[in-house]
């Protein structure tokens, strides 16, 4: 004769606890992440108009 299947709880199946310190990492890198990307945007010098040729050993006139 079979046996019955065994149900055991989520808990014991995990064999460990499930702390919510992922939610908290995810959150802080998301915020460093798009910091960095405003810091990089501010920070970068402006590019020259289109109308103005850039010519390497050229100087302003």
């Amino acid at each position: 004769m079979a046996d019955k299947p065994q149900t055991i709880s989520t808990i014991k199946a995990r064999a460990g606890a499930t702390p919510h310190i992922v939610r908290y990492v995810l959150g802080i890198s998301l915020v460093l992440a798009v910091a960095a990307m405003a810091w990089v945007m501010l920070a970068a010098p402006e590019t020259p108009d289109a109308e103005t040729p850039v010519v390497a050993g050229a100087t302003a006139e």
